[in-house]
Order: structure tokens, then C-alpha cells, then sequence
């Protein structure tokens, strides 16, 4: 019984993971909103329109039989299974510099790491070599704020809550062996539970990843903002615009797929954002 009941809760969730992809590919048909239109010229949105639904469809493909050959492992006590468990603002920066990477993609990108006053903010070498010295800034800017606001710090008690929260269920697993006698095993198997964790825990993960990824597109509204507040929200636009179209970026996303899914506000949402501070700077308020 035991075991039937975890595998109701690995088909419960793929049907939720399916559910998702199938709600975001139903929406590609609408009409992307007004302020990022321009993103990509007609035949441009034509030919992603065409690559996005055909690789969602093989995206979704993908995902059944990934799921299919999962649920034959469970159902057939597949013993011999690999698991994989990888897990002026008073700030010094410690280094400012360029990934090479050139060579290897064409799409751009910048972070901002580091947990004590000393930062490390990368751009990307094509970042640099490809954007103008105002977007270049209106980057570092939003970056320097996720640095200036600590937010890597803010999210570590959230992530240490998570983490702890899967040691201590993964050391309350160890002490029962019916799970995995019920699928086949003479006693506790220490890989096998990393998957039982998973069947176990996808419902609180997802509240998780609700919870996790809201905080997420604050701090980005908020970088995104302090870029904004100091000159450079044209050139951040510009930045987003043309990250986007170089990333092939889904412009418009079902809602609930944001919500659930996305660490990123969407495009036309961080540009009203955007413009509605450049709007109140411009009236003096």
C-alpha cells in the first residue's frame, strides 16, 4: 500500500510539472504585450513562435518518457539506479571583471556574488565588447544593487530553513525501512531515499519555490530600481530588450507559470516597472 501511495504522489506531480508546461505553451498564441513588441521585427516573432512550440512539444515529449522511465524504475524495483544530489554604499569589491565567453555562446550575462562587504560582480566579455558604455553602467548598477541591498545574504535563513528541513526529513527516512522494503529492498537504501524525499516533499518544494521565487523578482524590481533611480533606466530597457531577444525569452509567459516558475519578473513587467520610477523622477515626487 505504502508503495502505491508514493507513486500516486510521483504521478501527482508530474501531472502538476506537466500541467505547467502545457498552460505556458497554450499561451504562446496571445498576443505579447504592448511594450515589448518590438523586441523582435514580425518575421523575427514568426520564427520563435514556430521554434518555441515545436520545442515545446519536444520539451513535453522529453518530459513524458523522462517521467514514464522513472515511474517503470518505481514500479518495477529497479534496484541498480544513479542518483545525483548537487546541491558610496559601504561595499568593497573585491574584483570587477569579464568572463570569456565569447567563443563558446552568444548570449550575455552578469552576476554579483560575495556574503561579507567584499563583491565580486562578472559581466560578460560579449556583454562588454557588444553594449554600449550606458547599458554597460545600467548592468553593473542593477548588479551593484543585489550587492548594496545584500540580497544574497537575505536569502541564505530561507535556503537554511530548506536545507535543514531535508536533512532532518531525510534522517527521520533512514529510521524506517518499510518505504523501501516496499519497493523491493532488504533495508534502508541510502540512494534510493534521496528519490523517496523527492515523491515525499514535491508539494512543501513547491511552496518553497513559491515563497522563494517571489523574493526573487523583489530583488530584482528593486535592483532594477536602483539602476533606474540613478540615470540608467533607458539604458537597463535597452539591455533587457536586447537580452531577451538574443536569449529567444518567452515574452509572454502565462501568469500562473511566472508565479510558480520564475526567479524574473518578465520583460514587460520589469519594464513598467522601470518606466513608472522614471515617470516619478521626471515629475520631481
Amino acid at each position: 500500500m505504502l508503495k502505491w501511495i508514493l507513486i500516486g504522489s510521483f504521478i501527482l506531480n508530474k501531472a502538476y510539472e506537466g500541467y505547467l508546461k502545457y498552460l505556458d505553451n497554450s499561451y504562446l498564441e496571445k498576443e505579447p504585450p504592448e511594450n515589448v513588441r518590438d523586441v523582435y521585427d514580425k518575421e523575427e516573432y514568426k520564427k520563435w513562435l514556430s521554434y518555441e512550440k515545436e520545442g515545446g512539444r519536444v520539451d513535453l515529449l522529453n518530459y513524458m518518457v523522462d517521467s514514464a522511465l522513472v515511474l517503470m524504475i518505481l514500479i518495477f524495483n529497479v534496484h541498480s539506479s544513479v542518483f545525483s544530489l548537487f546541491s558610496g554604499f559601504n561595499i568593497y569589491f573585491q574584483y570587477l571583471f569579464t568572463l570569456a565567453v565569447f567563443t563558446f555562446i552568444s548570449k550575455a550575462n552578469a552576476f554579483c556574488t560575495g556574503l561579507t562587504k567584499k563583491k565580486t560582480i562578472s559581466l560578460d566579455d560579449n556583454l562588454v565588447n557588444d553594449y554600449t558604455t550606458d547599458q554597460i553602467i545600467a548592468v553593473f548598477a542593477h548588479e551593484f544593487a543585489h550587492a548594496r541591498y545584500n540580497h544574497q545574504i537575505k536569502t541564505l535563513p530561507f535556503a537554511f530553513l530548506r536545507t535543514v528541513i531535508i536533512i532532518a526529513a531525510l534522517g527521520i527516512l533512514m529510521n524506517f525501512s518499510e518505504p523501501f522494503t516496499a519497493f523491493g529492498f532488504s533495508d534502508v537504501n541510502y540512494y534510493f531515499a534521496f528519490l523517496l524525499i523527492s515523491l515525499i516533499s514535491w508539494p512543501v518544494s513547491t511552496v518553497f519555490d513559491l515563497i522563494s521565487n517571489h523574493i526573487s523578482r523583489k530583488h530584482e524590481y528593486q535592483a532594477d530600481g536602483f539602476a533606474a533611480s540613478e540615470g540608467y533606466g533607458t539604458a537597463l530597457i535597452e539591455v533587457l530588450k536586447k537580452l531577451s531577444k538574443d536569449s529567444l525569452t518567452d515574452l509572454n509567459p502565462h501568469p500562473l507559470v511566472v508565479k510558480l516558475l520564475y526567479s524574473h519578473p518578465t520583460l514587460s513587467q520589469r519594464i513598467d516597472a522601470i518606466e513608472k520610477i522614471e515617470t516619478v523622477a521626471a515629475n520631481g515626487n
